[in-house]
């Protein structure tokens, strides 16, 4: 708290936090940037989020340039720049959305240009997309419900990069995105087009016999599915998903081993079942699912 409330002392360790540090790890430096952020959060008005940021502005513009270059070597440098910027956003939500809205109006560029390297086939990598998605996820964490202006251009980088190449940090983001905003009847006809852009990307790889999903991926869907059927109802009816993904269910029920997306998958199960109490139109679409397939899930 000294720090937070001296302004010169927070603009030393502002000023010392962007200087090398060859002797701190990757995750110490990140666990000093998010200390340092705290303080920026704790400090009286004018906040320095401008001295915070720039220098990681900076940064990712400079990784960014070589991966669009084609450059795979850069790609672990880029995700190791978003995840510092990841960790100077997760604790500035007490600042107020507004104010971290004008921060992200600065970086989001960036962002979206991180999202589509991320997707391009030169320097695609898990480690990279899940750089990605943990920026997006702690903008949104930080700035609530004032995130929104952001929110039609970052779903339209997210399905391009999905599109492009699919992953488990998509879904995770595009879960994050859900909770935030499918809280209203008016949310669910853009939800529901997110969910069956996404679906139209990855049901058709996972309903294959012969493909052998990731498992990160296929648990990620599963998850994005049993919030759907949680939180929007009205969305997943209408995305057109709901039969694709009810068949990925029950064919899995007699096929996968893996733990973590049979878990997610029995989600998925429940929360229809519980869902169909309140929605016709949802009971309607989950009888077009081939009760073929359902009986030898459960080995009727």
């Amino acid at each position: 708290m000294e720090i937070a409330s001296s302004t010169k002392l927070l603009d030393a360790m502002l000023a010392a936090l962007h200087e090398p540090m060859p002797a701190l790890s990757v995750e110490r430096r990140t666990l000093v940037l998010e200390s340092c952020a705290r303080c920026v959060a704790r400090s009286p008005p004018p906040h320095r989020l401008e001295p915070l940021f720039a220098p990681l502005c900076a940064q990712l513009e400079a990784q960014l340039g070589a991966c669009e270059a084609g450059r795979a070597d850069a790609a672990p440098l880029l995700a190791a720049a978003l995840e510092l910027v990841a960790a100077a956003l997760k604790p500035l939500r007490p600042l107020g959305g507004a104010t971290v809205l004008q921060a992200l109006h600065v970086l989001w560029p960036l962002w979206t240009r991180a999202a589509a390297v991320a997707a391009s086939a030169a320097v695609a990598s898990d480690e990279l997309h899940a750089a990605v998605g943990a920026v997006g996820r702690a903008a949104l964490q930080a700035a609530g419900d004032s995130f929104a202006p952001l929110l039609p251009p970052t779903v339209g980088a997210l399905v391009a990069s999905f599109r492009a190449a699919p992953s488990a940090a998509g879904c995770e983001l595009a879960g994050s995105f859900v909770k935030q905003f499918c809280t209203s009847s008016e949310a669910y006809a853009s939800f529901a087009s997110l969910l069956g852009e996404l679906s139209a990307v990855v049901l058709p790889a996972l309903l294959q016999p012969e493909v052998d999903a990731p498992e990160d991926l296929l648990t990620s869907y599963l998850e994005l599915g049993e919030l759907y059927a949680k939180l929007g109802v009205p969305a997943l009816v209408e995305s057109g998903a709901l039969p694709g993904l009810l068949q990925l269910s029950a064919s899995l029920l007699a096929t996968c081993r893996q733990r973590q997306p049979v878990a997610a998958l029995l989600n998925v199960l429940e929360g229809a079942a519980r869902s169909c109490r309140y929605s016709h139109a949802y009971a309607a679409e989950a009888a077009q699912v081939q009760p073929a397939r359902v009986r030898v899930g459960f080995s009727w």
